[in-house]
C-alpha cells in the first residue's frame, strides 16, 4: 500500500447543493510480521554456504511496507550483505561448515526484529554434517592371545570440515583373530568392536584395518 490522496464527499439527499468535500491521506502501518522464506530447511557442510533469503514486512492490515527500523539477526553464522527493495529484502546468510560444538545446538535461525526487539518473524535451518571425508582408529595397547582376552576397537569418521559423521557401513579386518559384539553408536557417533585373536604362545603383531567405502584407517 502506497501513500496516497482519497477524496471524501458527503451530501444530502435531495439537496443538489449541499455536498462537502474533503480528502484523507492513507498510508501503510509500521511492520507488525514478516514472512522469512529460506530456499532450504537444511544444510550439510558439503553444500555452499550461502543462502539467499527472501524476507518481506506487512503490517496490521497484510500490506507490504517499507522495513523502517526493523532490523535481521542471526545466532549462528553472519549476514554478508541485505539488499532490495523498501518491503522485501534478499538477505546473504552465510552459515559455517564447522557445526557449533554443542550437540543439542542442530538449528541456524535468522530473526526479523522490530526497533523494539519484538520478533516479526523467522525461519530455521537444520544443519548437518557431510559426508565422511576421513576414518580414524583407536589404538589399543598389548593383549594376551589366549583366545578369550579382547581389545576394544573404536572407529570414528569426519566429514571434509571436521564434523563427527556416523560411521555407518564401517568395517574392521584383520590377518587373524575375529570380531565380536560390532555395532555402531549413532547418538556418539563411533562403531565399536572386540578383536580377539587367535590363541598363540608366541609374541607376534596382527594388522587391523577399518574400512568405510573408499576410506581406510590402521
Amino acid at each position: 500500500l502506497k501513500a496516497q490522496i482519497v477524496p471524501i464527499t458527503v451530501a444530502l439527499e435531495g439537496a443538489v447543493l449541499s455536498r462537502a468535500t474533503t480528502s484523507v491521506r492513507v498510508i501503510a502501518g509500521a511492520p507488525a510480521r514478516a514472512d522469512v522464506v529460506t530456499p532450504k530447511q537444511s544444510l550439510s557442510a558439503d553444500e555452499a554456504r550461502e543462502l539467499s533469503v527472501r524476507v518481506t514486512a506487512f503490517d496490521e492490515g497484510g500490506n507490504p511496507v517499507p522495513f523502517g527500523a526493523a532490523r535481521v539477526d542471526v545466532d549462528v553464522g553472519r549476514i554478508d550483505r541485505v539488499s532490495g527493495g523498501e518491503a522485501s529484502k534478499q538477505v546473504a546468510w552465510v552459515l559455517p561448515a564447522k557445526l557449533p560444538a554443542s550437540t543439542e545446538k542442530k538449528t541456524a535461525t535468522l530473526r526479523v526484529r522490530s526497533a523494539d526487539g519484538v520478533v516479526l518473524g523467522e525461519a530455521r535451518v537444520l544443519l548437518l554434517p557431510g559426508k565422511p571425508a576421513k576414518l580414524s582408529m583407536s589404538p589399543f595397547a598389548e593383549i594376551t592371545a589366549d583366545g578369550s582376552a579382547a581389545a576394544k576397537v573404536v572407529v570414528t569418521a569426519e566429514d571434509g570440515a571436521g564434523n563427527a559423521v556416523v560411521p555407518q557401513g564401517a568395517a574392521l579386518f584383520a590377518a587373524s583373530g575375529r570380531f565380536v559384539a560390532a555395532n555402531v553408536d549413532a547418538g556418539n557417533r563411533v562403531y565399536r568392536a572386540l578383536y580377539v585373536p587367535e590363541p598363540s604362545d608366541e609374541e607376534g603383531v596382527v594388522d587391523v584395518e577399518a574400512r568405510l567405502g573408499p576410506l581406510t584407517a590402521s
